[in-house]
């Protein structure tokens, strides 16, 4: 039988994971990307400079990359990578793609949060 206890700790496990796997979506390893890159945007949040949100665009599909990669992006290349590499394919050579800090401090922080749940 499923407790509210039980409950609360599949549900703690469930958004950990959630979140690590946003952090490393935004490192764009886990995607496939094909295609030209029509714009580059940048949204400002709360701290301009600090926690920028970049976009690049495919056509009409926006992803959000970490910054350290779209800075090495430009508009108008064509970039190729299939899912799980960590290498993006430009005219100019590849692009490296890393686990950003946000996942490295996530990688710490969640397993801490779930075992916390558990005690």
């Amino acid at each position: 039988m499923l407790t509210p206890k039980k409950f609360l700790q599949f549900l703690i496990v469930g958004l950990a994971l959630g979140n690590l796997y946003t952090t490393l979506h935004r490192s764009g390893i886990p995607l496939g990307l094909d295609g030209v890159i029509t714009r580059i945007e940048i949204r400002h949040e709360k701290h301009p400079g600090v926690d920028d949100v970049p976009l690049i665009w495919l056509g009409n599909r926006a992803v959000h990359l970490d910054p350290e990669a779209a800075r090495e992006l430009r508009p108008g290349e064509k970039i190729f990578k299939r899912p799980m590499e960590s290498s993006l394919q430009t005219p100019r050579g590849p692009v490296r793609l890393h686990p950003s800090r946000d996942f490295k401090g996530m990688a710490v922080l969640m397993p801490l949060i779930v075992l916390l749940s558990v005690l």
